[in-house]
């Protein structure tokens, strides 16, 4: 599943289009806009997380602060390939905000992907575990029904202080396009698009800040 917009765009015209919605969304919350940038030679704060390779590329690089935290937003292509699964290519918007508080590292996973890519993500996640049987009550039954969630093994006994009923709901009821990733003191939103708009960064940008307060008001704070 892919949130780009159906179009019969050029190439050349969704290029200019993507770039636009970036370096408008820059200057309308007065980031700083890189373009592209190479995580081998350049020296720019690298977001990681389950769609970082060595071999992604990174454009329209663009960093700031936003409503108290330190926001960076970029488009990411990748290509992956694995023995007997069919090769794929990947794109991604992605924003990145810093939180004030370290929290165990949880990868929310939204089911738009392909064997190629959960083949390569259980690689990366080996030392997370699924908690999916955890979400079986009714309190969690549509979020599970939209959302797989891996985390650290310790996470098990402070899983519902992460992620309360109330944050649940309200990914499932609006946001479950994008997958979430909490590493440490990153929040990271995916939207898997192609085409990226001013109106995705919009909204990515309007849930990326309401989790992030929604999480530093966790009793999980102190646990990694």
């Amino acid at each position: 599943m892919s949130l780009g917009i159906r179009t019969k765009l050029s190439p050349a015209l969704a290029r200019h289009t993507v770039r636009r919605a970036f370096q408008r969304f820059a200057a309308k919350y007065d980031l700083v806009y890189f373009g592209q940038v190479d995580q081998r030679t350049d020296e720019h704060q690298l977001v990681r997380g389950v769609t970082a390779t060595a071999w992604h590329r990174d454009r329209h690089y663009s960093v700031g602060h936003i409503n108290g935290y330190d926001v960076t937003i970029l488009r990411r292509d990748d290509r992956l390939s694995f023995p007997g699964k069919p090769t794929h290519d990947y794109h991604w918007a992605i924003m990145q905000l810093d939180l004030r508080a370290s929290l165990p590292h949880v990868f929310i996973d939204a089911n738009h992907y392909d064997e190629t890519f959960y083949a390569h993500l259980l690689v990366r996640l080996s030392r997370l575990q699924n908690f999916n049987h955890m979400f079986e009550n009714a309190s969690y039954a549509d979020f599970a029904k939209a959302f797989k969630v891996y985390g650290q093994p310790e996470l098990a006994t402070h899983l519902y202080q992460l992620i309360t009923p109330e944050i649940a709901t309200m990914l499932k009821a609006h946001f479950s396009q994008f997958d979430y990733e909490i590493a440490d003191d990153k929040l990271i939103i995916y939207a898997q698009t192609r085409l990226i708009t001013e109106h995705l960064l919009e909204h990515m940008l309007r849930v990326g800040l309401w989790l992030a307060e929604q999480l530093e008001d966790t009793k999980t704070a102190s646990v990694i």
